[in-house]
Protein backbone atom coordinates (compact mmCIF):
# COMPACT_ATOMS: atom_id res chain seq x y z
CA UNK A 1 0.00 0.00 0.00
CA UNK A 2 2.86 2.49 1.02
CA UNK A 3 4.97 1.45 -2.11
CA UNK A 4 1.76 2.12 -4.13
CA UNK A 5 0.73 5.22 -3.03
CA UNK A 6 3.78 7.91 -4.52
CA UNK A 7 3.19 5.95 -8.35
CA UNK A 8 -0.03 7.42 -8.03
CA UNK A 9 0.31 10.51 -6.97
CA UNK A 10 1.68 12.20 -9.94
CA UNK A 11 -0.60 11.11 -12.24
CA UNK A 12 -3.12 13.04 -10.08
CA UNK A 13 -1.38 15.78 -10.19
CA UNK A 14 -1.00 15.49 -13.98
CA UNK A 15 -4.79 15.09 -14.32
CA UNK A 16 -5.76 17.89 -12.55
CA UNK A 17 -2.97 20.33 -14.12
CA UNK A 18 -4.82 23.25 -16.29
CA UNK A 19 -4.06 22.87 -20.06
CA UNK A 20 -2.15 25.24 -21.69
CA UNK A 21 -3.63 27.54 -24.28
CA UNK A 22 -4.10 26.33 -27.99
CA UNK A 23 -1.41 27.89 -30.39
CA UNK A 24 -3.13 30.47 -33.07
CA UNK A 25 -3.76 28.06 -36.01
CA UNK A 26 -1.58 29.17 -38.54
CA UNK A 27 -1.93 27.23 -41.77
CA UNK A 28 1.03 26.15 -43.54
CA UNK A 29 1.52 28.08 -46.85
CA UNK A 30 1.87 24.99 -48.93
CA UNK A 31 -1.78 22.95 -47.80
CA UNK A 32 -4.24 24.98 -50.61
CA UNK A 33 -2.13 22.94 -53.18
CA UNK A 34 -1.79 19.85 -51.87
CA UNK A 35 -4.47 17.25 -52.70
CA UNK A 36 -5.80 15.44 -49.62
CA UNK A 37 -6.31 11.82 -49.86
CA UNK A 38 -9.68 11.41 -49.17
CA UNK A 39 -10.67 13.99 -51.72
CA UNK A 40 -12.59 13.06 -55.08
CA UNK A 41 -10.04 13.02 -58.05
CA UNK A 42 -12.38 15.17 -60.35
CA UNK A 43 -10.75 14.30 -63.39
CA UNK A 44 -11.85 10.21 -62.95
CA UNK A 45 -14.65 9.24 -65.33
CA UNK A 46 -17.75 7.51 -64.07
CA UNK A 47 -17.88 4.00 -65.33
CA UNK A 48 -20.35 2.83 -67.49
CA UNK A 49 -23.55 0.79 -66.36
CA UNK A 50 -23.01 -3.06 -65.99
CA UNK A 51 -25.29 -4.36 -68.89
CA UNK A 52 -23.87 -7.82 -68.22
CA UNK A 53 -24.59 -10.23 -65.49
CA UNK A 54 -21.27 -11.74 -64.56
CA UNK A 55 -21.67 -15.38 -64.96
CA UNK A 56 -21.55 -17.82 -61.88
CA UNK A 57 -19.67 -20.99 -61.49
CA UNK A 58 -21.35 -24.24 -62.18
CA UNK A 59 -22.68 -25.79 -58.94
CA UNK A 60 -21.08 -28.96 -57.86
CA UNK A 61 -23.29 -32.34 -59.27
CA UNK A 62 -24.83 -33.95 -57.02
CA UNK A 63 -24.22 -37.43 -56.14
CA UNK A 64 -26.23 -39.60 -57.94
CA UNK A 65 -29.34 -41.51 -56.72
CA UNK A 66 -28.80 -44.60 -55.38
CA UNK A 67 -31.15 -47.16 -57.77
CA UNK A 68 -32.88 -50.75 -56.49
CA UNK A 69 -34.77 -53.34 -57.93
CA UNK A 70 -38.10 -54.36 -57.47
CA UNK A 71 -39.33 -57.48 -59.32
CA UNK A 72 -42.81 -58.75 -57.69
CA UNK A 73 -46.20 -60.36 -58.93
CA UNK A 74 -49.68 -60.20 -57.16
CA UNK A 75 -47.88 -58.71 -53.83
CA UNK A 76 -49.82 -56.87 -51.09
CA UNK A 77 -48.73 -53.31 -51.45
CA UNK A 78 -48.41 -52.98 -47.53
CA UNK A 79 -45.38 -56.03 -47.58
CA UNK A 80 -43.97 -54.36 -50.23
CA UNK A 81 -43.31 -51.20 -48.60
CA UNK A 82 -41.62 -52.56 -46.08
CA UNK A 83 -39.69 -54.26 -47.81
CA UNK A 84 -38.39 -51.18 -49.94
CA UNK A 85 -38.09 -49.47 -46.68
CA UNK A 86 -35.61 -52.24 -44.83
CA UNK A 87 -33.33 -52.07 -48.43
CA UNK A 88 -33.30 -48.16 -48.14
CA UNK A 89 -32.64 -47.66 -44.12
CA UNK A 90 -35.39 -45.51 -43.79
CA UNK A 91 -38.08 -45.25 -41.41
CA UNK A 92 -41.79 -45.52 -42.72
CA UNK A 93 -45.36 -44.94 -41.88
CA UNK A 94 -48.12 -46.27 -43.42
CA UNK A 95 -51.94 -46.19 -42.77
CA UNK A 96 -54.07 -48.80 -41.89
CA UNK A 97 -56.33 -48.01 -44.78
CA UNK A 98 -53.95 -48.41 -46.96
CA UNK A 99 -54.46 -51.83 -48.95
CA UNK A 100 -54.25 -53.35 -52.44
CA UNK A 101 -51.85 -55.49 -54.64
CA UNK A 102 -49.08 -54.28 -56.63
CA UNK A 103 -47.21 -56.48 -60.03
CA UNK A 104 -44.10 -54.42 -60.92
CA UNK A 105 -40.91 -55.32 -62.48
CA UNK A 106 -38.54 -52.03 -61.58
CA UNK A 107 -34.80 -52.81 -62.55
CA UNK A 108 -32.14 -50.46 -61.43
CA UNK A 109 -34.87 -47.55 -60.68
CA UNK A 110 -34.80 -44.86 -57.94
CA UNK A 111 -36.81 -44.65 -54.89
CA UNK A 112 -38.89 -42.05 -56.15
CA UNK A 113 -39.43 -43.86 -59.41
CA UNK A 114 -40.46 -46.78 -58.18
CA UNK A 115 -43.24 -45.29 -55.26
CA UNK A 116 -44.32 -43.45 -58.47
CA UNK A 117 -44.95 -46.66 -60.55
CA UNK A 118 -46.72 -48.24 -57.08
CA UNK A 119 -48.81 -45.15 -56.80
CA UNK A 120 -50.05 -45.89 -60.36
CA UNK A 121 -51.40 -49.35 -59.42
CA UNK A 122 -52.52 -48.20 -56.08
CA UNK A 123 -54.70 -45.25 -54.73
CA UNK A 124 -52.11 -43.78 -52.48
CA UNK A 125 -49.73 -40.99 -51.73
CA UNK A 126 -46.34 -40.76 -50.08
CA UNK A 127 -44.68 -37.61 -48.31
CA UNK A 128 -41.15 -37.54 -47.19
CA UNK A 129 -41.05 -36.00 -43.36
CA UNK A 130 -37.53 -35.98 -42.53
CA UNK A 131 -35.92 -39.37 -42.60
CA UNK A 132 -39.72 -40.92 -42.48
CA UNK A 133 -41.64 -42.01 -45.46
CA UNK A 134 -45.45 -42.14 -45.18
CA UNK A 135 -47.76 -43.53 -47.07
CA UNK A 136 -51.50 -42.57 -46.63
CA UNK A 137 -54.45 -43.39 -48.94
CA UNK A 138 -55.00 -40.61 -52.06
CA UNK A 139 -57.55 -39.18 -50.45
CA UNK A 140 -58.48 -35.29 -52.18
CA UNK A 141 -56.28 -32.52 -50.45
CA UNK A 142 -55.65 -28.49 -50.96
CA UNK A 143 -52.77 -27.82 -53.37
CA UNK A 144 -51.92 -24.50 -54.51
CA UNK A 145 -50.91 -23.15 -58.13
CA UNK A 146 -49.50 -20.37 -58.79
CA UNK A 147 -50.28 -18.39 -62.25
CA UNK A 148 -48.90 -15.76 -63.70
CA UNK A 149 -50.87 -14.05 -66.06
CA UNK A 150 -53.21 -10.81 -66.33
CA UNK A 151 -56.73 -10.49 -64.87
CA UNK A 152 -58.71 -9.66 -67.72
CA UNK A 153 -60.82 -10.68 -70.33
CA UNK A 154 -60.59 -9.66 -73.79
CA UNK A 155 -62.90 -9.94 -76.73
CA UNK A 156 -62.19 -8.91 -80.59
CA UNK A 157 -64.47 -8.64 -83.39
CA UNK A 158 -64.10 -7.18 -86.56
CA UNK A 159 -66.02 -7.66 -90.27
CA UNK A 160 -64.71 -7.17 -93.69
CA UNK A 161 -67.62 -6.53 -96.18
CA UNK A 162 -68.84 -5.08 -99.41
CA UNK A 163 -72.50 -4.63 -100.83
CA UNK A 164 -73.43 -4.08 -104.62
CA UNK A 165 -76.90 -3.05 -105.58
CA UNK A 166 -78.19 -2.54 -108.79
CA UNK A 167 -81.68 -0.68 -109.22
CA UNK A 168 -83.55 -1.22 -112.31
CA UNK A 169 -86.74 -0.24 -113.73
CA UNK A 170 -89.61 -1.37 -115.50
CA UNK A 171 -92.33 0.40 -116.64
CA UNK A 172 -91.06 3.87 -115.70
CA UNK A 173 -90.89 2.45 -112.08
CA UNK A 174 -88.13 1.77 -110.50
CA UNK A 175 -87.95 -1.76 -109.03
CA UNK A 176 -84.82 -2.94 -106.83
CA UNK A 177 -85.13 -6.36 -107.49
CA UNK A 178 -83.51 -8.77 -105.02
CA UNK A 179 -81.47 -11.01 -107.68
CA UNK A 180 -79.53 -7.76 -108.36
CA UNK A 181 -78.03 -7.81 -104.61
CA UNK A 182 -74.82 -9.31 -104.02
CA UNK A 183 -73.45 -9.06 -100.39
CA UNK A 184 -69.56 -10.33 -98.86
CA UNK A 185 -69.22 -10.45 -95.49
CA UNK A 186 -66.30 -11.64 -93.14
CA UNK A 187 -66.94 -11.90 -89.58
CA UNK A 188 -63.56 -12.71 -87.15
CA UNK A 189 -64.30 -13.04 -83.53
CA UNK A 190 -61.68 -13.78 -81.10
CA UNK A 191 -62.65 -14.00 -77.29
CA UNK A 192 -60.07 -14.82 -74.78
CA UNK A 193 -60.88 -15.86 -71.22
CA UNK A 194 -58.02 -16.91 -69.68
CA UNK A 195 -59.28 -17.63 -66.51
CA UNK A 196 -62.74 -19.27 -66.93
CA UNK A 197 -61.52 -21.10 -69.70
CA UNK A 198 -58.31 -22.38 -66.65
CA UNK A 199 -61.12 -23.56 -64.37
CA UNK A 200 -63.39 -25.09 -66.58
CA UNK A 201 -60.54 -27.44 -67.77
CA UNK A 202 -59.50 -28.17 -64.49
CA UNK A 203 -62.90 -29.46 -63.58
CA UNK A 204 -62.84 -31.38 -66.19
CA UNK A 205 -59.41 -33.17 -65.15
CA UNK A 206 -61.52 -33.54 -61.96
CA UNK A 207 -65.01 -34.86 -63.08
CA UNK A 208 -62.54 -37.44 -65.19
CA UNK A 209 -61.46 -40.93 -63.59
CA UNK A 210 -57.88 -41.15 -64.41
CA UNK A 211 -55.83 -44.07 -65.80
CA UNK A 212 -56.74 -45.77 -62.80
CA UNK A 213 -57.14 -49.64 -62.13
CA UNK A 214 -60.85 -50.60 -61.48
CA UNK A 215 -60.66 -51.09 -57.95
CA UNK A 216 -59.05 -47.72 -57.85
CA UNK A 217 -61.75 -46.12 -59.72
CA UNK A 218 -64.49 -47.22 -57.86
CA UNK A 219 -62.30 -46.22 -54.59
CA UNK A 220 -61.98 -42.60 -55.89
CA UNK A 221 -65.85 -41.87 -56.96
CA UNK A 222 -66.66 -41.50 -53.89
CA UNK A 223 -64.29 -39.08 -53.31
CA UNK A 224 -64.46 -37.01 -56.13
CA UNK A 225 -66.26 -33.37 -55.67
CA UNK A 226 -69.32 -33.30 -57.65
CA UNK A 227 -69.60 -30.93 -60.58
CA UNK A 228 -69.91 -26.97 -59.61
CA UNK A 229 -68.13 -27.96 -56.48
CA UNK A 230 -65.64 -25.84 -54.72
CA UNK A 231 -62.96 -27.80 -55.51
CA UNK A 232 -61.64 -25.42 -57.73
CA UNK A 233 -60.67 -21.82 -56.09
CA UNK A 234 -59.42 -19.18 -58.34
CA UNK A 235 -57.87 -16.33 -57.09
CA UNK A 236 -57.25 -14.11 -60.45
CA UNK A 237 -56.35 -10.75 -58.18
CA UNK A 238 -53.25 -12.28 -57.02
CA UNK A 239 -52.72 -15.60 -59.75
CA UNK A 240 -53.13 -18.43 -57.58
CA UNK A 241 -55.30 -21.51 -58.04
CA UNK A 242 -56.21 -23.75 -55.54
CA UNK A 243 -57.30 -27.15 -56.55
CA UNK A 244 -59.14 -30.15 -54.41
CA UNK A 245 -57.95 -33.28 -55.66
CA UNK A 246 -56.17 -36.61 -55.62
CA UNK A 247 -52.61 -36.86 -56.01
CA UNK A 248 -52.83 -38.53 -58.84
CA UNK A 249 -55.46 -35.58 -60.57
CA UNK A 250 -52.62 -32.68 -58.98
CA UNK A 251 -50.16 -34.49 -61.18
CA UNK A 252 -52.25 -34.05 -63.85
CA UNK A 253 -53.03 -30.25 -63.49
CA UNK A 254 -49.59 -29.52 -63.00
CA UNK A 255 -48.44 -30.79 -66.07
CA UNK A 256 -51.25 -29.09 -68.18
CA UNK A 257 -50.66 -25.49 -66.40
CA UNK A 258 -47.04 -25.89 -66.88
CA UNK A 259 -48.00 -26.91 -70.91
CA UNK A 260 -50.80 -24.05 -70.70
CA UNK A 261 -48.58 -21.15 -69.14
CA UNK A 262 -45.37 -22.17 -71.57
CA UNK A 263 -48.00 -21.44 -74.66
CA UNK A 264 -49.76 -18.53 -73.23
CA UNK A 265 -46.37 -16.88 -72.24
CA UNK A 266 -44.77 -17.03 -76.10
CA UNK A 267 -44.83 -13.77 -77.56
CA UNK A 268 -43.95 -12.34 -81.38
CA UNK A 269 -42.52 -9.60 -82.64
CA UNK A 270 -44.73 -8.38 -86.07
CA UNK A 271 -42.65 -6.10 -88.08
CA UNK A 272 -44.84 -4.21 -91.09
CA UNK A 273 -44.29 -2.14 -93.71
CA UNK A 274 -46.46 -0.69 -96.00
CA UNK A 275 -45.04 0.79 -99.39
CA UNK A 276 -46.68 2.19 -102.24
CA UNK A 277 -45.22 1.51 -105.61
CA UNK A 278 -45.84 4.28 -108.22
CA UNK A 279 -45.68 2.46 -111.64
CA UNK A 280 -43.64 3.60 -114.41
CA UNK A 281 -45.14 3.61 -117.77
CA UNK A 282 -42.92 -0.09 -118.55
CA UNK A 283 -44.67 -1.53 -115.45
CA UNK A 284 -48.46 -0.46 -116.07
CA UNK A 285 -49.40 -4.31 -115.54
CA UNK A 286 -48.26 -4.35 -112.23
CA UNK A 287 -45.13 -5.51 -110.45
CA UNK A 288 -43.52 -8.60 -111.67
CA UNK A 289 -42.45 -10.84 -108.86
CA UNK A 290 -40.94 -13.47 -111.11
CA UNK A 291 -37.83 -10.92 -111.07
CA UNK A 292 -37.41 -11.87 -107.63
CA UNK A 293 -36.62 -15.37 -108.50
CA UNK A 294 -33.80 -14.87 -110.91
CA UNK A 295 -30.45 -13.82 -110.35
CA UNK A 296 -28.70 -12.81 -106.73
CA UNK A 297 -30.29 -11.37 -103.86
CA UNK A 298 -33.56 -12.17 -101.98
CA UNK A 299 -36.30 -14.91 -103.66
CA UNK A 300 -39.98 -14.70 -103.05
CA UNK A 301 -41.54 -18.08 -103.08
CA UNK A 302 -45.05 -19.38 -101.82
CA UNK A 303 -46.15 -22.25 -99.63
CA UNK A 304 -50.20 -23.15 -98.64
CA UNK A 305 -50.14 -23.50 -94.70
CA UNK A 306 -46.61 -25.10 -95.37
CA UNK A 307 -47.37 -28.29 -97.61
CA UNK A 308 -45.88 -27.70 -100.81
CA UNK A 309 -43.77 -24.83 -102.41
CA UNK A 310 -45.16 -22.96 -105.30
CA UNK A 311 -43.74 -19.83 -107.39
CA UNK A 312 -44.99 -16.38 -106.05
CA UNK A 313 -46.29 -15.22 -109.69
CA UNK A 314 -45.88 -15.57 -113.34
CA UNK A 315 -44.49 -12.92 -115.41
CA UNK A 316 -46.92 -10.04 -115.77
CA UNK A 317 -49.90 -11.29 -113.91
CA UNK A 318 -51.98 -8.66 -111.76
CA UNK A 319 -54.64 -8.40 -108.56
CA UNK A 320 -53.45 -10.02 -105.45
CA UNK A 321 -50.73 -11.68 -104.48
CA UNK A 322 -49.55 -13.94 -101.83
CA UNK A 323 -46.09 -15.33 -100.82
CA UNK A 324 -43.12 -15.65 -98.67
CA UNK A 325 -39.77 -14.29 -98.72
CA UNK A 326 -36.75 -16.17 -98.26
CA UNK A 327 -33.22 -14.81 -97.38
CA UNK A 328 -30.22 -15.89 -99.77
CA UNK A 329 -28.38 -18.30 -99.26
CA UNK A 330 -25.44 -17.29 -96.58
CA UNK A 331 -27.30 -15.01 -95.26
CA UNK A 332 -28.86 -14.60 -91.52
CA UNK A 333 -32.20 -13.28 -92.52
CA UNK A 334 -34.20 -10.75 -95.06
CA UNK A 335 -33.66 -6.97 -94.57
CA UNK A 336 -37.11 -5.31 -95.72
CA UNK A 337 -35.31 -2.07 -96.65
CA UNK A 338 -33.35 -4.32 -99.25
CA UNK A 339 -36.21 -5.87 -100.73
CA UNK A 340 -37.59 -1.98 -101.32
CA UNK A 341 -34.88 -0.76 -103.04
CA UNK A 342 -35.60 -3.78 -105.52
CA UNK A 343 -39.32 -2.34 -105.93
CA UNK A 344 -37.47 0.43 -107.16
CA UNK A 345 -36.90 -0.64 -110.66
CA UNK A 346 -40.95 -0.71 -110.68
CA UNK A 347 -41.36 2.87 -110.06
CA UNK A 348 -40.87 5.33 -107.35
CA UNK A 349 -41.43 4.06 -104.15
CA UNK A 350 -42.81 5.36 -100.92
CA UNK A 351 -42.76 3.88 -97.20
CA UNK A 352 -46.54 4.57 -96.30
CA UNK A 353 -45.98 3.40 -92.73
CA UNK A 354 -43.65 0.89 -90.95
CA UNK A 355 -44.92 -0.13 -87.54
CA UNK A 356 -43.66 -2.81 -85.29
CA UNK A 357 -45.84 -4.37 -82.20
CA UNK A 358 -45.19 -7.39 -80.25
CA UNK A 359 -47.98 -9.47 -78.72
CA UNK A 360 -48.60 -12.64 -76.60
CA UNK A 361 -50.03 -16.16 -78.45
CA UNK A 362 -53.89 -15.56 -79.79
CA UNK A 363 -53.77 -12.43 -78.64
CA UNK A 364 -55.46 -9.54 -81.04
CA UNK A 365 -52.80 -6.59 -81.31
CA UNK A 366 -54.38 -3.07 -82.66
CA UNK A 367 -52.26 -0.41 -83.95
CA UNK A 368 -54.13 3.06 -85.41
CA UNK A 369 -52.23 5.54 -86.68
CA UNK A 370 -54.36 8.17 -88.15
CA UNK A 371 -55.90 11.94 -88.37
CA UNK A 372 -59.59 12.09 -87.11
CA UNK A 373 -60.44 14.34 -90.15
CA UNK A 374 -63.14 16.90 -88.80
CA UNK A 375 -66.62 17.73 -91.36
CA UNK A 376 -70.01 19.01 -90.24
CA UNK A 377 -73.40 17.66 -91.28
CA UNK A 378 -75.49 20.84 -91.78
CA UNK A 379 -79.21 20.72 -91.45
CA UNK A 380 -81.24 23.30 -92.98
CA UNK A 381 -84.75 23.72 -91.59
CA UNK A 382 -86.95 26.03 -93.64
CA UNK A 383 -90.03 27.73 -91.92
CA UNK A 384 -92.25 30.53 -93.63
CA UNK A 385 -94.87 32.58 -91.48
CA UNK A 386 -97.40 33.22 -93.53
CA UNK A 387 -99.23 36.34 -91.36
CA UNK A 388 -95.66 38.25 -91.34
CA UNK A 389 -95.00 36.37 -95.18
CA UNK A 390 -91.10 35.73 -93.78
CA UNK A 391 -89.08 32.87 -94.17
CA UNK A 392 -87.05 32.10 -90.45
CA UNK A 393 -84.56 29.57 -91.64
CA UNK A 394 -82.71 27.45 -88.76
CA UNK A 395 -79.56 25.40 -89.30
CA UNK A 396 -78.04 22.93 -87.16
CA UNK A 397 -74.78 21.11 -87.23
CA UNK A 398 -73.25 17.85 -85.83
CA UNK A 399 -69.75 17.54 -85.06
CA UNK A 400 -68.59 14.11 -87.20
CA UNK A 401 -64.91 12.98 -88.12
CA UNK A 402 -63.46 10.10 -90.60
CA UNK A 403 -60.12 8.46 -89.28
CA UNK A 404 -57.62 8.80 -92.31
CA UNK A 405 -54.60 6.51 -91.93
CA UNK A 406 -52.95 3.19 -90.93
CA UNK A 407 -55.24 0.78 -88.87
CA UNK A 408 -54.27 -2.77 -88.59
CA UNK A 409 -55.43 -5.33 -86.35
CA UNK A 410 -53.26 -8.70 -86.20
CA UNK A 411 -53.99 -12.16 -84.39
CA UNK A 412 -51.11 -14.59 -83.80
CA UNK A 413 -50.83 -18.03 -83.30
CA UNK A 414 -47.37 -19.86 -82.48
CA UNK A 415 -46.61 -23.67 -82.60
CA UNK A 416 -43.63 -26.02 -81.49
CA UNK A 417 -41.87 -25.29 -84.56
CA UNK A 418 -42.15 -21.25 -84.26
CA UNK A 419 -44.34 -21.56 -87.13
CA UNK A 420 -46.47 -18.13 -86.73
CA UNK A 421 -50.33 -18.04 -88.66
CA UNK A 422 -51.47 -14.50 -88.50
CA UNK A 423 -54.97 -13.12 -88.89
CA UNK A 424 -54.22 -9.51 -90.10
CA UNK A 425 -56.53 -6.69 -91.53
CA UNK A 426 -54.68 -3.64 -92.36
CA UNK A 427 -56.43 -0.87 -93.35
CA UNK A 428 -55.23 2.18 -95.46
CA UNK A 429 -57.42 5.81 -95.77
CA UNK A 430 -57.22 9.04 -97.34
CA UNK A 431 -59.83 11.49 -98.39
CA UNK A 432 -59.87 11.32 -102.08
CA UNK A 433 -62.20 14.56 -102.43
CA UNK A 434 -65.07 16.29 -101.18
CA UNK A 435 -68.81 16.49 -102.27
CA UNK A 436 -71.29 19.51 -101.66
CA UNK A 437 -74.10 17.94 -100.10
CA UNK A 438 -77.30 18.62 -103.08
CA UNK A 439 -79.73 19.70 -100.25
CA UNK A 440 -78.15 22.52 -98.15
CA UNK A 441 -77.21 24.06 -101.80
CA UNK A 442 -80.94 23.33 -102.83
CA UNK A 443 -82.02 25.37 -99.51
CA UNK A 444 -79.22 27.75 -100.09
CA UNK A 445 -79.67 28.74 -103.43
CA UNK A 446 -82.99 30.36 -102.48
CA UNK A 447 -81.56 32.82 -99.54
CA UNK A 448 -80.28 35.44 -100.62
CA UNK A 449 -76.42 36.20 -100.01
CA UNK A 450 -76.30 32.97 -98.50
CA UNK A 451 -72.97 30.96 -98.49
CA UNK A 452 -74.14 27.77 -96.00
CA UNK A 453 -72.32 24.95 -97.75
CA UNK A 454 -71.71 21.39 -96.84
CA UNK A 455 -69.10 19.26 -97.90
CA UNK A 456 -68.89 15.85 -97.36
CA UNK A 457 -65.48 13.92 -97.70
CA UNK A 458 -65.03 10.86 -100.18
CA UNK A 459 -62.82 8.67 -98.57
CA UNK A 460 -60.64 5.97 -100.20
CA UNK A 461 -59.80 2.76 -98.55
CA UNK A 462 -57.70 -0.07 -99.45
CA UNK A 463 -57.44 -3.24 -96.67
CA UNK A 464 -57.42 -6.88 -96.89
CA UNK A 465 -57.74 -9.56 -94.64
CA UNK A 466 -56.24 -13.09 -94.42
CA UNK A 467 -55.13 -15.58 -92.62
CA UNK A 468 -51.55 -16.81 -93.23
CA UNK A 469 -48.81 -19.05 -91.71
CA UNK A 470 -45.21 -18.09 -91.99
CA UNK A 471 -41.96 -19.36 -90.64
CA UNK A 472 -40.13 -16.88 -88.03
CA UNK A 473 -37.87 -14.33 -89.47
CA UNK A 474 -39.15 -14.71 -92.73
CA UNK A 475 -41.08 -12.08 -94.70
CA UNK A 476 -44.51 -12.61 -95.96
CA UNK A 477 -45.69 -10.53 -98.87
CA UNK A 478 -48.81 -9.29 -100.07
CA UNK A 479 -49.16 -7.46 -103.21
CA UNK A 480 -51.82 -6.36 -105.74
CA UNK A 481 -53.71 -3.91 -104.22
CA UNK A 482 -54.18 -1.25 -107.61
CA UNK A 483 -55.61 1.71 -107.96
CA UNK A 484 -55.55 4.65 -110.66
CA UNK A 485 -55.33 8.28 -109.55
CA UNK A 486 -56.03 11.50 -111.45
CA UNK A 487 -53.11 14.23 -110.61
CA UNK A 488 -53.42 17.62 -111.70
CA UNK A 489 -51.19 20.46 -111.83
CA UNK A 490 -51.99 24.06 -112.12
CA UNK A 491 -49.85 27.30 -112.29
CA UNK A 492 -50.31 31.05 -113.54
CA UNK A 493 -48.54 33.76 -114.32
CA UNK A 494 -48.89 36.17 -111.16
CA UNK A 495 -51.44 39.07 -111.93
CA UNK A 496 -51.37 38.27 -115.34
CA UNK A 497 -53.19 35.02 -114.36
CA UNK A 498 -56.28 36.87 -112.74
CA UNK A 499 -57.03 39.01 -115.46
CA UNK A 500 -60.68 38.68 -116.88
CA UNK A 501 -60.85 36.85 -120.54
CA UNK A 502 -56.95 36.76 -121.36
CA UNK A 503 -55.98 34.89 -118.04
CA UNK A 504 -56.08 31.62 -118.99
CA UNK A 505 -53.33 32.64 -122.04
CA UNK A 506 -51.02 32.63 -118.83
CA UNK A 507 -52.22 29.32 -116.71
CA UNK A 508 -50.38 26.02 -116.98
CA UNK A 509 -52.83 22.87 -116.61
CA UNK A 510 -51.56 19.71 -116.43
CA UNK A 511 -53.75 16.00 -115.99
CA UNK A 512 -51.30 13.25 -115.68
CA UNK A 513 -52.98 9.71 -115.12
CA UNK A 514 -51.38 7.81 -112.36
CA UNK A 515 -51.51 4.01 -111.44
CA UNK A 516 -50.07 2.61 -107.71
CA UNK A 517 -49.97 -0.54 -106.38
CA UNK A 518 -49.90 -1.08 -102.51
CA UNK A 519 -47.27 -3.69 -101.27
CA UNK A 520 -47.68 -5.15 -97.49
CA UNK A 521 -44.31 -6.67 -95.64
CA UNK A 522 -44.95 -8.94 -92.71
CA UNK A 523 -42.13 -10.18 -90.79
CA UNK A 524 -43.04 -11.97 -87.40
CA UNK A 525 -40.34 -13.26 -85.04
CA UNK A 526 -40.74 -15.47 -82.48
CA UNK A 527 -39.45 -13.97 -79.00
CA UNK A 528 -37.85 -16.29 -76.61
CA UNK A 529 -35.94 -13.97 -74.38
CA UNK A 530 -37.23 -10.59 -74.25
CA UNK A 531 -33.98 -8.78 -73.79
CA UNK A 532 -31.96 -6.17 -75.48
CA UNK A 533 -28.88 -8.33 -75.60
CA UNK A 534 -30.58 -11.24 -76.69
CA UNK A 535 -33.40 -11.49 -79.12
CA UNK A 536 -34.27 -7.55 -79.54
CA UNK A 537 -30.58 -6.78 -79.95
CA UNK A 538 -31.65 -5.50 -83.84
CA UNK A 539 -33.17 -2.56 -81.59
CA UNK A 540 -29.99 -1.75 -79.15
CA UNK A 541 -28.88 0.78 -82.27
CA UNK A 542 -32.19 3.08 -81.16
CA UNK A 543 -30.98 2.75 -77.54
CA UNK A 544 -28.10 5.39 -78.31
CA UNK A 545 -24.21 5.22 -77.21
Amino acid sequence: MRSAFPYSLPFLLTACAPLPPAPPDTPSSGHLHETRSGAPNARVKIPKPVTRIPVLSKPKPSPPLETYTVVVNDVPVEDLLFAIARDAAIDIDIHPDVQGSVTVNAVDQTLPRILERIEGQVAIRHELRGDTLVVMPDTPFLETYRVDYVNMERKSSSQVGTSTKIATSSGGAANNGGGNTSNTLISNISTNRFWSTLARNIMAILNGTGAKGPSARAQDAENIDPPGSNAVIINAESGLVTVRATAAQHRDIRLFIHRVMANARRQVLIEATIVEVELSDDHQAGIDWETFNTGAGPRASQSVMGAFPLHLSTSNTTGLTLGYADAPSGSGKLDISLTIKLLQQFGNTRVLSSPKIMTLNNQTALLKVVDNEVYFEVELEEKEDEESNTTDLRVKTRVKTVPVGLLMNVTPQINNQDSVTLNVRPTITRIKEYREDPGVAIIASRLADSDITSRVPVVQVRETESVLEVKSRRIAVIGGLMQDRIRKERDSVPWLGDLPGIGNLFKYRHRNSVKTELVIFLRPTVIRDASIQTDLSDFHRFLGK
